[in-house]
């Protein structure tokens, strides 16, 4: 059931994906792979549909996104989605930027490459972009994330930055993290970040 599913999703056809994948989660209701692709296929339909059934289509994506990363707390895909989830949806539909940094931050632990990635699309959304471009024109070395820029810049270059103050984002999933940042690998470049951003068109 649940390879019909994904068949209909990567087909396009996003109805018949979530009538099969519901079938699946109700056969095997612990699977969250199951949870995360129904996710998926709604967010689908969402962008496909009417602004009034979206809304109902968008809260499904995000209940079955939390629902798989409940089942599975360290599932890398389920909890990219949700993040992704987070990211793009409006509060009314259960988003929020707090919620992405959490998610952001549960990922750190688990993978130190994508947690560079979440950084960078949050400071997309935030418009911050520019700040690290700033810091790649005036380097040669580019930094990969807010946390590599600390690595390079000189002694007390940061002081007074917004980036690097205490209540910035930086400094407050370093905290969430309980742990030092992921070393500094100035050599390496940003890859290409992959998500669903399935609700983007209801922002």
């Amino acid at each position: 059931m649940d390879l019909l599913g994904r068949a209909y999703f990567m087909s396009g056809q996003y109805k018949l994906a979530t009538d099969w994948l519901e079938k699946a989660v109700v056969a095997d209701p612990s699977n969250a792979g199951y949870y995360d692709w129904l996710g998926r296929a709604y967010g689908r339909r969402a962008e496909t549909s009417s602004f009034v059934t979206a809304l109902s289509y968008a809260s499904r994506t995000r209940e079955n996104f939390e629902k798989a990363v409940t089942l599975d707390p360290v599932n890398l895909e389920a909890l990219s989605d949700l993040f992704e989830c987070y990211l793009e949806a409006p509060r009314v539909l259960g988003g929020g930027m707090d919620k992405a940094e959490a998610i952001a931050a549960r990922i750190g632990r688990l993978d130190a490459a994508e947690f560079e990635c979440k950084l960078a699309e949050i400071a997309e959304k935030r418009n911050d972009g520019g700040t690290v471009g700033s810091l790649r024109k005036t380097h040669t070395l580019a930094p990969v994330s807010p946390f590599d820029a600390v690595c390079i810049l000189p002694n007390g270059a940061t002081n007074g930055h917004p980036w690097f103050q205490d209540d910035s984002l930086p400094c407050r999933l370093r905290r969430a993290l309980g742990s030092r940042p992921p070393a500094c690998q100035p050599a390496r470049r940003m890859r290409s970040c992959e998500g669903h951003r399935s609700l983007r068109q209801l922002v």
